[in-house]
């Protein structure tokens, strides 16, 4: 079972970054650096030499800093609440969603673009803003995961999100919800309709 430091900093080092690219990163700093004291105490040239192959140097310094607030306000333990991790720098609510879900098996709402698009088009939501923002696909995601087996659960339909709902031509035949999906329904009446949300 993933631990919370490693759902942090994972979601920090994924923050605008492929996974693919965070990857070997992400298994560099959590061997250097395998939990928060360590990670408070780093040393700051190496841990943004771990960092440097995704480009972004500043994730070290993020990295560090967050460590060493968790050290000084939480004894050295990732808060298991929504308010104190989006008290930390950097971590809004998607990131503490995510350690919630992912990292405590707590109730979070982890909601990243691809799954926000799938949620959307299996409801058959119309949104003009950021639909990973919109109120109406948040409520959707904390219905669809049951109080037992979130991890697995959230980390499932992240999964067909990324893999079958994809942008412009998703694979709608080869999805688990397309019994239920409103966009499958909406291109078997009209085959020629695109999906696009």
């Amino acid at each position: 079972m993933p631990s919370p430091y490693r759902i942090l900093v994972a979601e920090v080092l994924l923050r605008k970054t492929r996974a693919a690219q965070a990857d070997v990163i992400f298994t560099a700093i959590v061997e250097a650096y395998p939990n928060i004291a360590h990670l408070a105490s780093a040393n700051l040239s190496h841990l943004r030499a771990l960092v440097m192959p995704i480009g972004l140097p500043r994730r070290a310094s993020d990295l560090r800093r967050i460590a060493r607030l968790i050290q000084a306000r939480h004894d050295g333990h990732v808060p298991a609440d929504a308010e104190s991790l989006q008290a930390l720098p950097g971590i809004g609510p998607y990131i503490a969603g995510a350690v919630l879900t992912c990292g405590f098996g707590k109730a979070g709402i982890a909601v990243d673009g691809p799954l926000a698009r799938m949620l959307a088009r299996v409801a058959g939501i119309r949104t003009r803003e950021r639909a990973h923002t919109d109120r109406r696909i948040l409520s959707l995601y904390s219905q669809l995961i049951p109080r037992e087996s979130r991890r697995l659960y959230h980390w499932s339909l992240l999964d067909v999100a990324a893999a079958r709902c994809l942008p412009r031509k998703p694979l709608c035949d080869q999805c688990p919800l397309v019994a239920v999906c409103a966009l499958a329904s909406r291109r078997r009446r009209n085959p020629v309709f695109s999906g696009r949300v």
